[in-house]
């Protein structure tokens, strides 16, 4: 509480005048090529001034080097992180992470604002401007892919942007463990991070992208169990705890939560917003479908537990979604293997399974943080003759079991 009440504060609306924003749009502002704006189907008009979060998010990280932004929706995050890296200092190799169904829109406007703004060279982009860094665009799926558990190892970006920062959020995720395994073995790659939903439930969800984006300037504790602390005053739910010292966050009468909100977005490196820029109406309507059966309830604290009602290891999470929906799903055997068969490939799968999820708790390594490269580094470490390369093996204690019958089995799903 004492550092983060020692963070110098400013106010962002007075921190740049109008001469910054001309600069920047001057530094940014090419007029080599034609326009082919008015070609675009549907026509749009050439692009002459940016949004003032926009500039605002520009110069604060051209300021501090990094940058957390909690932005809503329609105040030009897109643009916000094409131009990131042009005015970052010094930055040669940027890597911009993007939601999938988010990819088609990017192209489009990469070509729309790349005729009149200083843009990195994307590789295999339309074209190459010398002395721009190039930043490379990835998907959040590509990241949770076996192939990319060392991603960003070969990239090697100097600078790193997520849009839509929130798909990082669970830190326990093979895609989220890649990622900060690379801060820690990079401590000096820069980090900007832009999202209108951070913390969907808990200041926990983005805690960790606040510490490595803003170091010892973020306005959240570093520490993992003081962020569980200071979660029982600030996340909603049912039970919350007293703000305690944390009063001295806002105003007399004020509540925590407000005091805390006021306090992080007057820190430097942070840019927010506090409403969407669309003028449109958002209705709820709710809807009560009535009591859950408590058959069903025991069955869902089930699947929290890693265990699905037939009694197979499942993600606990996937599990517990599809019984909230009245379902799960489970194997039927149509190639009518005997029921012994049956049983020993289903007892011998789950001690293999249980095995793999257990060793995902612990560190995740290159080469070994997900279920599938779990399997590869078991075959190498059992392999004959022994494997020489320079991937990791493991010697799983069930893999031998379940080599010898996975085989046997080929079942199908069913829901039930």
């Amino acid at each position: 509480m004492a550092c983060i009440l020692a963070l110098p504060c400013r106010n962002l609306a007075a921190s740049y005048t109008t001469a910054d924003i001309e600069t920047l749009e001057a530094q940014l502002r090419v007029t080599e090529g034609p326009c082919g704006y008015a070609f675009m189907s549907p026509a749009r008009p050439c692009p002459t001034r940016r949004r003032r979060v926009e500039a605002l998010a520009l110069l604060e990280a051209s300021r501090v080097g990094r940058l957390l932004g909690p932005i809503g929706t329609g105040h030009g995050k897109e643009l916000t992180t094409f131009l990131m890296p042009i005015v970052r200092p010094a930055c040669r190799v940027a890597c911009l992470f993007i939601a999938a169904n988010l990819l088609p829109q990017f192209n489009a406007e990469w070509d729309y604002y790349g005729a009149h703004r200083s843009t990195p060279n994307l590789p295999g982009g339309r074209w190459f401007r010398a002395g721009m860094p190039v930043r490379h665009v990835v998907t959040y799926n590509k990241l949770s892919n076996q192939e990319a558990t060392d991603l960003l190892e070969r990239i090697s970006p100097d600078l790193v942007i997520l849009n839509e920062a929130h798909n990082l959020k669970d830190s326990k995720a093979s895609r989220t463990s890649r990622f900060l395994r690379y801060f820690e073995k990079r401590p000096e790659t820069r980090l900007v991070a832009l999202s209108g939903t951070f913390a969907s439930k808990s200041i926990k969800d983005y805690a960790h992208l606040s510490r490595l984006a803003l170091r010892e300037g973020s306005p959240l504790p570093l520490a993992h169990h003081v962020v569980e602390e200071w979660g029982t005053a600030l996340d909603p739910g049912k039970v919350i705890a007293p703000p305690g010292a944390m009063e001295r966050l806002g105003e007399p009468e004020e509540h925590v939560r407000e005091g805390f909100r006021r306090r992080r977005n007057d820190t430097r490196g942070i840019v927010a917003t506090d409403e969407s820029a669309l003028d449109k109406p958002l209705i709820i309507r709710p809807r009560y479908p009535g009591p859950v059966p408590a058959e069903l309830l025991a069955l869902i604290d089930l699947a929290h537990g890693g265990e699905r009602p037939d009694g197979e290891q499942f993600q606990a999470m996937a599990c517990a979604r599809q019984l909230s929906a009245g379902f799960y799903h489970r194997w039927r055997y149509p190639r009518g293997e005997p029921p012994e068969l049956s049983d020993e490939w289903f007892a011998k799968r789950k001690d293999w399974n249980k095995e793999v999820w257990e060793a995902l708790k612990g560190e995740r390594r290159e080469h070994m943080d997900s279920p599938g490269l779990l399997t590869r580094a078991a075959i190498r470490a059992h392999m004959v003759p022994p494997y020489d390369g320079d991937k990791p093996r493991w010697q799983a204690e069930t893999w031998l079991d379940w080599a010898g019958i996975h085989d046997a089995v080929q079942p199908e799903h069913q829901a039930v």
